[in-house]
């Protein structure tokens, strides 16, 4: 084949396939010897050397990208499973509630304001709803792993033995107000309470919910089963929530839903108590 035009004299050369086992990405070629002379079989071994360790480079680079690019598919699936599950399905019940408390302003206009404002309560939640999807999407793109994503992974973990999975909500950006100390006493709370939902409420639903402000963090944990937790004798598990809370100048209450279930409300100062 020759040289091309201009292509500058070579009195030594030597050249190596860049692979990885059995692909080929390339090649590197080597010339003019410093200080003359041909490449020896000592120079070929180290180029062989570093070929391959430029392959395996440049595999674990493709790699990367092929998980970047199956990452972002699966957050678009799970955002767009979240956006259905939660968010659309509420802006349909709640644009059907606004169109009956509509037909029943003349008739009954207090109960029309009665679902008017029950409206605005179900609009505030799935703003709230909105804003975890934001604030998860927005961490994912930062590839961070904060409180956010180990509360989804607890509540997925729980779905076993609850037989559903728990729905949460996020308020505020918890992943950077809430400091570690804090993140791991709420995250073993919300291990427990999803444990004693699935052995002893019976529940249909288990709505999680993190409020996160500049001054505290609040955890609720509310389902709909049997009840009682309340006035049943607390075991282990319950002192531990309540110690938890304790000890970083916070509170834990268990009540009886006022429709019914189990709400528990854990909540901790972000700064440690004086």
């Amino acid at each position: 084949y020759g040289f091309p035009p201009n292509h500058p004299p070579m009195g030594s050369f030597l050249g190596v396939p860049i692979r990885i086992r059995d692909r080929t990405f390339g090649d590197l070629y080597l010339t003019e010897k410093r200080g003359g002379g041909s490449f020896t079989e000592a120079d070929e071994e180290l180029v062989v050397g570093l070929a391959a360790a430029a392959g395996v480079a440049i595999d674990n680079a493709r790699l990367h990208d092929r998980v970047g690019r199956l990452a972002l598919a699966d957050d678009r699936a799970r955002i767009g499973r979240d956006l259905h599950d939660t968010v659309i399905q509420r802006l349909f019940a709640t644009g059907l509630a606004l169109q009956g408390a509509q037909v029943m302003c003349t008739a009954d206009p207090a109960e029309a304001a009665r679902r008017i404002e029950a409206a605005v309560d179900d609009l505030d939640l799935t703003v709230k709803h909105i804003r975890s999807v934001i604030f998860g999407l927005d961490a994912s793109r930062r590839g961070e792993s904060g409180m956010r994503d180990r509360i989804l992974s607890l509540t997925q973990e729980a779905a076993g033995p609850l037989g559903f999975g728990p729905r949460v909500a996020f308020d505020g950006p918890v992943d950077t107000l809430v400091p570690e100390h804090v993140q791991s006493d709420l995250l073993a709370t919300l291990r427990e309470a999803l444990a004693n939902a699935a052995r002893h409420a019976q529940a249909r639903t288990v709505d999680v919910r993190v409020l996160a402000t500049t001054e505290q963090v609040e955890l609720t944990v509310r389902d709909d089963g049997v009840g009682g937790a309340a006035t049943r004798s607390g075991g282990r598990g319950l002192r531990n929530m309540h110690t938890r809370a304790e000890r970083l100048g916070g509170t834990c209450t268990i009540e009886d839903g006022p429709d019914g279930g189990t709400v528990l409300t854990w909540c901790a100062p972000v700064e440690p108590p004086a």
